[in-house]
């Protein structure tokens, strides 16, 4: 956790640190948690493992080795999730602000919020983080984002984003919807080395757990009870696995002699709601309530009282602020190393830092796209595996020969050579004494039947076939093969809505971030889509004391602009539009802004502005004008489609 204020050791582990409640309730808290998380975790450990390749049990694999049969695998499983995951790399979603519906907010200061955003996105490198979250959801049924405050770079504090270990966090088994926030709690189960905790929390913190790093120290509550609940996860580092066999055994031998930067300590990061009576700001026009800080005294409210009155009296109009006390639901972050909690504070954001993403979400079940795929894949392997063991015992099928027919070296070699091919075999005796081949049984048929019905099994639970997959299929005709793509992708849009849905959870928590924490004059250098950087400062202040760009105030709605899943989809309608428009039942001038809408260019709003600045110039009518004018010279007027009133309302909304 990175904490913005310097505070001492003396501060963070106090008395308070070691209240028996808090500690009971932790444990408890992770205790239930794991548990209900141990369904959903081994199966997806399994459909991680089928994704990676381990398709084999160790105890099938050492069966199959003491029978002398093969293991063998036909991983079908990864190229489905590579196309999906390709049409998630090519449905990039950008975020964009607008005024709320209270008034309170801006153009400008909603234009400034998108430009950050992007910056955000462009420092932290977000497409990449995007791609680990999504596969993670798709291949286990649930992917997290974390977003915080990080000051590494910069001391006044900068937006960082990363992805987390899926395995790793435990949610409240009582919640059931998709906002995480909805919730009671989040738990980021974690490991750590003594530096880091000397580091981050102070040498009498990393003092207080040394014991346990040596392995001789006693385990209380509630480490006892949390390392009882062991992790289930997958392959999760370079080196494959948490630990190294046979090292636990020279610490037992060695107390002080231990890898330092040896992550063996367990942190358990605790983000939960806290209901308070909390004083707040309270703005009568508009109702909403801004939380006081605690460290907040008397004299410092009644001054900002005063500006504010100050503020309004300049209008000539009284203030609306007011101070009252309300119940609220208030974030705390508790973090307990050991047996010791470290940190116990109100969290310095608004929300829970971590946000979910779950392709397939219903009341708290979470699933992945690769769940109903194990089986089909098992049987694949089983039945191949089987087939190959069959053909390859034709080739040594074994010999029939008579007990007095073949001396005991002979009988040695037949058995060593037997299968190599060209062999000849001298014997010696009556005729029916002649060693003969055990013709091999023939594999049946209903094993291939079954093994291709399986792959087939694999394209139509997962909702994808051969055209989406570019493979050979019975469709000849070009546009038959876009349908049958375009098939595909309705198949899997439920997992790309969902990523839309998180996107905007996690635009919402950059917004909140963005109105908390940064409340400086800024300057920031943002690219465009057009690729030309320029110049956005926040929070400026000028002589008379008004502020520009001030971002830290004002309510402000979220749009997620969505690039379509497939361009030839796209490009149907397109065609299918301009077919109309050949055959002269669309005049082009009505649908100028619609198929601006319809293509995948960026700047979309840029083109049609100035389009429309272009047919005025030329006297031309554009869109909603073209329809009126034709109803006007007697044509039927034209309904307008696709984002045409809802850009009108936006205009509207912004005039």
């Amino acid at each position: 956790m990175l904490i913005k204020s310097q505070m001492t050791v003396d501060q963070l582990v106090t008395p308070a640190a070691h209240h028996v409640d808090k500690m009971l309730l932790l444990a408890d808290r992770h205790t239930r948690a794991s548990i209900a998380m141990e369904p959903w975790a081994t199966a997806a450990k399994e459909c991680v493992e089928f994704v990676e390749g381990n398709q084999w049990s160790q105890e099938d694999i050492a069966r199959l080795r003491r029978e002398k049969r093969p293991a063998m695998k036909w991983n079908h499983i990864r190229p489905l999730v590579r196309l999906v995951l390709g049409y998630h790399m090519n449905n990039r979603t950008s975020a964009k602000y607008l005024p709320g519906w209270d008034g309170t907010g801006t153009d400008e200061v909603a234009k400034a919020l998108t430009q950050l955003d992007r910056q955000i996105a462009e420092i932290n490198q977000e497409p990449y983080i995007d791609t680990e979250v999504f596969l993670d959801g798709i291949t286990s049924g649930r992917g997290f984002y974390d977003y915080r405050l990080g000051f590494e770079q910069n001391e006044l504090g900068e937006t960082s984003a990363s992805s987390k270990d899926q395995f790793s966090v435990l949610l409240d088994s009582d919640a059931e919807d998709y906002d995480l926030n909805k919730g009671s709690f989040v738990i980021e189960d974690r490991w750590a080395n003594i530096d880091e905790i000397e580091f981050t929390y102070g040498k009498s913190a990393a003092a207080l757990v040394s014991p346990l790093v040596g392995a001789s120290g006693f385990s209380g509550v509630p480490y006892s009870i949390v390392d009882y609940a062991q992790t289930i996860a997958p392959w999760r580092t370079f080196g494959g696995t948490r630990g190294i066999e046979g090292y636990h055994a020279m610490e037992s031998y060695f107390f002080q002699c231990y890898d330092p930067s040896r992550k063996n300590i367990r942190i358990i990061d605790c983000q939960h709601y806290v209901r308070v009576m909390q004083r707040c700001f309270l703005d009568l026009e508009t109702g909403i309530k801004d939380p006081i800080e605690d460290d907040w005294d008397d004299a410092r409210i009644q001054k900002a009282l005063q500006w504010a009155e100050q503020k309004y009296l300049m209008r000539g109009q009284a203030s609306p602020l007011r101070v009252v006390t309300r119940p609220m639901r208030r974030p705390r972050w508790t973090t307990a190393v050991g047996d010791i909690i470290v940190w116990d504070k109100w969290s310095p954001y608004s929300s829970f830092s971590l946000i979910g993403y779950f392709p397939w979400f219903r009341r708290g079940k979470t699933q992945g796209m690769v769940d109903d795929l194990v089986d089909p894949q098992r049987e694949i392997n089983k039945r191949g595996s089987a087939e190959i063991d069959i053909v390859t015992r034709t080739a040594h099928s074994g010999w029939r020969y008579h007990e007095q027919g073949l001396r005991e070296e002979e009988q040695i070699k037949l058995e060593k050579y037997g299968a190599t091919p060209g062999i000849n075999i001298k014997w010696k005796g009556e005729a029916w004494m002649e060693p003969k081949k055990i013709e091999p049984g023939v594999p049946p048929m209903a094993m291939e039947r079954l093994q291709q019905k399986n792959k087939d099994s694999l394209k139509e639970i997962s909702s994808i076939n051969d055209g989406a997959l570019g493979e050979l299929d019975i469709v000849q005709s070009g546009r038959a093969l876009e349908a049958r793509q375009r098939q595909a992708v309705v198949g899997i849009q439920i997992y790309m809505t969902n990523m839309s849905r998180t996107k905007e959870l996690t635009s919402r928590k950059k917004l909140e971030l963005i109105q908390d924490h940064y409340t400086e004059e800024r300057l920031y250098r943002v690219r465009g889509d057009d690729g030309k950087q320029s110049l956005v400062t926040i929070n400026k202040k000028l002589t008379a004391g008004e502020i520009v760009n001030d971002v830290t105030n004002g309510t402000y709605s979220l749009s997620v602009d969505e690039t379509p899943l497939s361009k030839s989809y796209l490009s149907a309608q397109v065609e299918e539009l301009m077919d109309l428009v050949d055959k002269k039942i669309i005049p082009i001038p009505v649908i100028q802004d619609i198929a601006v809408d319809m293509s995948s260019i960026p700047q979309k709003d840029e083109v049609k502005k100035r389009l429309q600045q272009f047919n005025a110039a030329q006297g031309m009518p554009m869109g909603d004008e073209a329809g009126e004018a034709g109803a006007v010279m007697g044509a039927p007027p034209v309904q307008p489609r696709g984002g045409a009133p809802a850009l009108a309302l936006v205009e509207g909304a912004k005039a």
